[in-house]
C-alpha cells in the first residue's frame, strides 16, 4: 500500500468520532500552536505530532528516563548485539509477547506480530526524509522475531535511536489498516475524536501491556493565543500548558503552578567569521571566548544552562563535565584571565561589528544579554533593523553570527548542521566520515572527543548556552517520568493527578 493511500485511510479514521467518557480523571493539555493536520499526521515533524503519536503508539525502543543518551527496550524484549554476515550487518529483534493493538469499534484487537513491525519499518524506510538508513532489508524470522539487514554497518549509538518513536518509528497494525483503513497502535491511549475544531480526544487503553493508565481520558486543546491559554491554566480549564517554540518568558508567578524542563531544546553558539576584521585575529577570538559572561546571559532565562563546550553534561561514553574540562574543553568565564578591551599589541581594533542570527525566534533577552556582555569587552554590535531586533545572517558578510541549533540526535547530525551553516570549516568532514563508519561505541566516543577538541581549538565557534523546552502545569499533576531526561512531553500510563 502506498504512503498516499495510508494518509487517505488515516483521514477516514480520524473522522471517526465519539464522546469523551464521563470521568473525573480527565487530563486537559493545552498546546500553543496549530492543531496537527490529520492528512500529514504520519510525518511526526511538529512537536504536537510527536506528543500525540507518543501517547497513542509504541516503538521498538524508547529513550531512557534515566539517561537521555541511551535507549531501552519498549516493544522489543531486549537490545540485541549485531552480527556480520556476507559483508552486511544483521540485527535480530525479539518482539514482546502479550502486546495487543487497540480494540476499535469496527475491528477486533489482536496480538502484535513481527509482520506488523516489518510493515511499519518498511513504511518509514520508504520515506525520503533521512530518518531511516537507506539500503535496509527486513526479514521475518518467526511470529515474534525479525532481522534488519544493513548494507552499511552502524554502531548501536547511531542505529538504535532510529528505532525509537522520537525519530518516527511507531508500530501500527498492518491487518487493521489494510482491512479497515484504520490506524491502530499499542500505546496507553486510543483516539476518540479528531473532528472538533481545536481538540483531539483520547481514551485510556485498558489492556495496555505496561499497565492500565492512571487517568481515563486526555484532551489536547490547540490555540495560537498564548495569553488566553495562560488564563485557562490559571482558572483550571487546562491542567498542562505547552508554550510555542522560542517562548522563554515565564508566566506570572503562581504558587499553584510548577514548571518542567525537558532535555530537548536549542543550543546557542556565537560564530566568528575569521575572514573579517577584527575576528581574523585569533588572540581576539580567544579573548572573547574567555571573557564572555555566560552566567549573566543565562540569568535572563528559565531553563537556561551555560555550556562549557559542545559536550553535554555527560557524553555517550559517560564522560562527566569535570572530565570534559580536563580535556581542555572548558572555555567558560575565568576571572583570573579577564580583560575588558579587545586590545592586542597596543593597537585598538575597530569596536563596531556586524551581528546577525540564523534564527529569528532567539529570545530578545538572550540577544540583549549577549550584546551587553560584548559591550563590556569594548565590542559594540550593529544589528540592523531595530524592528526585528537583529538582522538575518547573509553568506559570510557578518563578523558575528548567533547560531541557534535544535538538539541533534547525534554528533554527526550536529557537525552536518554546523558545516551547512558555515560555522566550521569543511576540513572536519573526515571526522564525520570516521564517526559514521565506526561500529564500536568506545572508538566512536574517542572520535567524538577529538571532533569536539578540533572544533573548539580553532575558536571559530563559541558554545554559549542551552535553552531547555518547558511546560507548565498545576501542582496536582504528576508526569510519571523524569521530564528532564526526555526529548519531548508525552502522556504515559503513569501520568495522573496527585492524590
Amino acid at each position: 500500500m502506498s504512503y498516499k493511500k495510508i494518509l487517505f485511510f488515516l483521514i477516514c479514521y480520524f473522522t471517526f468520532s465519539g464522546q469523551m467518557l464521563a470521568s473525573e480523571k480527565i487530563l486537559t493539555v493545552g498546546i500553543c500552536g496549530p492543531k496537527p493536520d490529520n492528512n500529514r499526521f504520519f510525518s511526526y515533524i511538529t512537536d504536537a505530532e510527536k506528543i500525540i503519536a507518543g501517547t497513542v503508539f509504541n516503538s521498538l525502543f524508547k529513550y531512557s528516563p534515566v539517561n537521555p543518551n541511551s535507549v531501552e527496550p519498549e516493544l522489543a524484549e531486549s537490545i540485541p548485539k549485531p552480527r556480520m554476515s556476507g559483508g552486511k550487518q544483521n540485527w535480530t529483534f525479539t518482539i514482546r509477547k502479550g502486546v495487543m493493538f487497540h480494540d476499535l469499534p469496527s475491528c477486533r484487537d489482536y496480538e502484535l506480530e513481527a509482520d506488523d513491525v516489518a510493515y511499519s519499518i518498511n513504511l518509514l524506510a520508504g520515506q525520503d526524509n533521512g530518518k531511516f538508513p537507506s539500503g535496509i532489508q527486513v526479514r521475518i524470522e518467526s511470529r515474534n522475531r525479525i532481522t534488519l539487514i544493513l548494507d552499511r554497518p552502524l554502531s548501536p549509538n547511531l542505529f538504535l535511536p532510529k528505532l525509537t518513536g522520537y525519530n518516527g518509528l511507531y508500530i501500527i497494525s498492518r491487518k487493521i489498516l489494510e482491512e479497515e483503513g484504520l490506524i491502530s497502535g499499542t500505546g496507553p491511549f486510543m483516539f476518540v475524536s479528531w473532528t472538533a475544531d481545536n481538540c483531539i480526544d483520547l481514551t485510556a487503553n485498558k489492556s495496555y501491556f505496561m499497565g492500565m493508565p492512571d487517568i481515563d481520558c486526555v484532551r489536547f486543546v490547540f490555540s495560537s493565543d498564548m495569553l488566553r491559554m495562560e488564563q485557562d491554566l490559571f482558572s483550571g480549564d487546562l491542567d498542562v500548558l505547552i508554550p510555542p517554540k522560542g517562548y522563554c518568558k515565564p508566566v506570572k508567578n503562581d504558587e499553584n503552578l510548577k514548571y518542567f524542563y525537558f532535555y530537548s531544546g536549542r543550543f546557542i553558539y556565537l560564530g566568528f567569521n575569521p575572514q573579517t576584521v577584527p575576528f581574523n585575529d585569533v588572540e581576539l577570538r580567544k579573548l572573547i571566548a574567555i571573557n564572555i559572561d555566560r552566567d549573566a546571559i543565562c540569568s535572563q532565562m528559565d531553563g537556561c544552562e551555560r555550556l562549557y563546550g559542545l559536550a553535554p553534561q555527560e557524553t555517550p561514553e559517560g564522560m562527566t563535565r569535570d572530565e570534559i574540562k580536563k580535556l581542555g574543553l572548558d572555555y567558560g568565564y575565568q576571572e583570573g584571565l579577564k580583560k575588558y578591551l579587545p586590545v592586542r599589541a597596543g593597537k585598538t581594533v575597530d569596536n563596531t561589528v556586524d551581528f546577525c542570527t540564523n534564527d529569528k525566534t532567539v529570545p530578545k533577552e538572550i540577544l540583549s544579554s549577549i550584546q551587553h556582555s560584548l559591550a563590556d569587552m569594548g565590542l559594540e554590535t550593529a544589528t540592523g533593523d531595530s524592528a526585528s531586533n537583529i538582522q538575518t545572517c547573509m553568506e559570510n558578510s557578518s563578523g558575528l553570527k548567533l547560531l541557534s541549533i535544535g538538539v541533534p540526535e547525534n554528533i554527526q547530525a550536529l557537525l552536518d548542521v554546523l558545516i551547512a551553516s558555515g560555522a566550521i570549516e569543511k576540513k572536519y568532514k573526515y571526522l564525520i566520515e570516521a564517526f559514521m563508519k565506526e561500529t564500536s561505541n568506545n572508538k566512536q566516543g574517542e572520535i567524538l572527543k577529538h571532533a569536539q577538541m578540533k572544533i573548539l581549538s580553532d575558536l571559530n565557534i563559541l558554545p554559549l548556552l542551552f535553552l531547555r523546552e518547558s511546560i507548565m502545569s498545576g501542582k496536582r499533576i504528576r508526569l510519571g517520568y523524569d521530564c528532564s531526561r526526555q526529548p519531548f512531553f508525552t502522556v504515559t500510563e503513569k501520568t495522573g493527578f496527585v492524590d
